[in-house]
């Protein structure tokens, strides 16, 4: 999970001499996206080989979501992104590539990630509030079970329309919905077009790995559940009473 989200850091030795060997090769016919001339991919968490069309068709995917659904660049040239970061130079970005499924039924998942650390990013070291997100404690857990057991006086499997249940609710490329609030700009994965123009990009919203996508998001929920009703926890910002439709959730970001 945490090579999903950080990616690699950038003191192994060798990453970006991986990064400028990534070449391509010519679009796929009826595709707008280039393809890497890379020809063995490996599962990120297994290590277990992957048939390289279909990591291809599941980069094509991710690729169409990021630009053509989210717009989530803003192509410039790479010396005005050095000059807009004081010097600092665009993020690489690197693919992880998994396969969720088996080896009987493939279901491969492809997410671009931004290798941002400390020692490279707009935001300062010390600077540990831009980065924090709550994290309800394990006694935020038990109280929801405790509070889905008693309210409604145990008439479990008698009143159906009284019971009270636990839902979890799985959020799809929820970082990738929350937009920036600074100026960071990345290097284009190979597959965009503009790559092999040299261009990099401005991200307009967060990738997986860029170092306040937790922060951020946490803030989006928080912003959209206080409109909706929900009063902000006194002693912890990650569980929220909402008495506006009587249920109380913890958020993880």
């Amino acid at each position: 999970l945490c090579e999903v989200e950080a990616g690699p850091t950038l003191e192994e030795p060798g990453l970006d001499d991986q990064t400028e060997a990534y070449s391509t090769t010519p679009q796929a016919e009826g595709s707008p996206w280039a393809q890497s001339a890379q020809t063995e991919f490996y599962d990120d968490v297994t290590g277990f080989p992957l048939e390289a069309p279909m990591v291809r068709e599941a980069r094509e995917e991710e690729m169409n979501y990021l630009v053509n659904e989210l717009n989530i660049w803003e192509v410039v040239s790479r010396d005005s992104a050095i000059e807009r970061m004081g010097g600092v130079r665009p993020i690489p970005v690197r693919w992880v590539d998994i396969n969720k499924g088996s080896e009987a039924a493939r279901e491969y998942r492809s997410r671009l990630v931004v290798t941002e650390t400390k020692s490279r990013s707009t935001i300062a070291p010390e600077d540990k509030g831009a980065v924090f997100s709550a994290t309800p404690p394990l006694e935020a857990v038990r109280m929801l079970g405790s509070l889905a057991m008693s309210i409604g006086g145990n008439t479990l499997q008698q009143d159906v329309e009284s019971d009270v249940v636990i839902g979890f609710l799985d959020i799809s490329r929820a970082h990738q919905n929350v937009d920036m609030t600074r100026e960071l700009y990345t290097d284009l994965p190979v597959e965009h077009p503009q790559h092999a123009e040299g261009k990099v990009g401005r991200l307009k919203r967060h990738l997986n790995g860029t170092r306040d996508a937790g922060s951020n998001f946490e803030k989006m929920v928080q912003a959209v559940c206080e409109a909706a009703g929900a009063k902000r926890g006194d002693n912890l910002d990650a569980a929220s009473p909402w008495p506006v439709v009587a249920c109380t959730f913890c958020i993880t970001a």
